[in-house]
């Protein structure tokens, strides 16, 4: 699998929606590297000519016309079959109770329906001297992972989240490891994950802390490697300018208001925060599990919730927000902390986060799981308005410079040249596991 110079050529496959991978094959594609971009629905040119037809169409196709990258049309290997149950598992899953069950039977299917059609176009692909690499989503590789390592290419899986064996434990445990030894089932659809990691010559994650759940289980440090995603140019150019402060002091969570993310924690806190003047905008959908939690919190006039927004709307809640607030109990590295940083926040999260935020220098981390914390944080960072306004500049400064979607691309593919140039090392470190 490679070109006519012998360069060593990448297959990424990125799964449903608007994935980070895909800037991993824009990365890929600029420098050359590109075999192919598997994806779930995306706007092909017959697509884009479809919807952009009327302004009807136009402007309720939006998100899917904003799956378009600057990958060449031919490179791109697009699925919509295998979406459509997932997205209505996704439908289902939000209405709770009796529906997880069919929702995650349909999430299912649709994983292994892209699974099997990966493998299809993988085994069609030419195989070229076999120096190459697959680049892959957990939970999306299936029976492609195989057919990819039997042409001798690298098989390298993208997990994006803590691992899966303790992810239940740490949103159970107020963000707390669970003791070494301990062993937890797996629902069916972490196995599925767990498989495609597990099958993997190599493992690339998206934080250090995400890393940290590998070793707590025993993975050699050098079988994991480490690449921080980037906030993408478009978001970038689109903010607005900061609004000023006023007396009050404005907070913003964003992202689903679930137990995971520590919402109940955020409301907790601030039932306990009278002390403060604050007002609380909450951007996107409220889980079934906490509806009470919110009915509680947006009961209060300070509290809003904006429900799901788009991005343009979200930019323009994170410049007027003097804290972005996020006391997430699990994650991989949440891109909506670095669009906060990128928008001129301080930014008050955990640790679990999986973000740069380091205590004291862009915000505060706070210990994960604990209200009393949270409160403490805020009441102290509202007591200091001044260094509220300079280290939210400071944030954004630093995002241009160091944290960009292109910054993004150069260090995966950095990563890329290390692997093709030591396959037998990453096979070896995969097998002491």
């Amino acid at each position: 699998m490679t070109d006519a110079a012998g360069q060593a050529r990448v297959v990424v496959s990125n799964g449903f929606s608007q994935f980070f991978l895909r800037h991993a094959a824009t990365a890929a594609a600029r420098r050359g590297m590109l075999a192919a971009f598997l994806t779930g629905a995306y706007p092909t040119p017959v697509v884009r000519r479809l919807l952009g037809a009327t302004p009807v169409f136009r402007r309720k196709s939006a998100r899917l016309l904003a799956r378009h990258e600057p990958i060449p049309d031919d490179l791109v290997a697009s699925n919509l079959s295998s979406e459509v149950p997932h997205q209505l598992g996704l439908a289902l899953a939000r209405r709770g109770g009796a529906w997880r069950r069919p929702a995650e039977a349909l999430d299912l299917a649709a994983l292994r329906l892209y699974a099997r059609w990966a493998r299809r176009v993988v085994g069609r692909l030419p195989s070229g001297d076999g120096r190459g690499i697959y680049h892959y989503r957990a939970g999306f590789g299936g029976p492609s992972v195989a057919v990819a390592k039997a042409r001798g290419w690298l098989a390298l899986c993208d997990h994006s989240i803590a691992h899966p064996a303790v992810v239940a434990y740490l949103v159970d445990h107020g963000g707390s490891l669970p003791p070494t030894g301990h062993a937890q089932g797996l629902s069916r659809f972490w196995r599925l994950v767990l498989d495609d990691i597990e099958q993997a010559d190599h493992v690339v994650v998206n934080s250090d802390f995400v890393r940290g759940t590998f070793e707590h289980l025993g993975w050699p440090r050098d079988a994991v490697d480490v690449v921080y995603l980037g906030v993408d140019r478009a978001f970038l150019d689109g903010l607005p300018p900061r609004v000023a402060p006023d007396e009050r002091l404005r907070l913003l969570y964003a992202g689903e208001f679930s137990r995971r993310k520590g919402a109940d924690i955020l409301a907790h806190a601030l039932a306990d925060l009278d002390d403060v003047d604050w007002r609380l905008s909450v951007c996107g959908p409220v889980n079934v599990e906490l509806e009470g939690a919110a009915k509680t919190l947006f009961a209060d006039g300070r509290a809003t919730c904006r429900g799901i927004l788009g991005r343009d709307d979200v930019a323009r809640e994170m410049a007027a927000a003097d804290i972005f607030v996020f006391p997430t109990l699990a994650e991989g590295s949440a891109r909506v902390v670095f669009e906060a940083l990128a928008a001129g926040c301080f930014v008050v999260t955990t640790p679990n986060a999986g973000s740069i935020v380091a205590d004291g220098v862009h915000g505060r981390l706070v210990e994960p799981g604990s209200p009393a914390a949270l409160a403490q944080a805020l009441r102290e960072a509202n007591g200091d308005r001044e260094a509220l306004c300079r280290v939210g500049a400071a944030n954004r400064e630093l995002v241009k410079a160091s944290h960009t979607q292109a910054h993004y691309g150069q260090e995966l593919m950095t990563l890329y040249d290390r692997l093709i140039d030591t396959p037998a090392a990453a096979g070896a470190r995969r097998r002491q596991r």
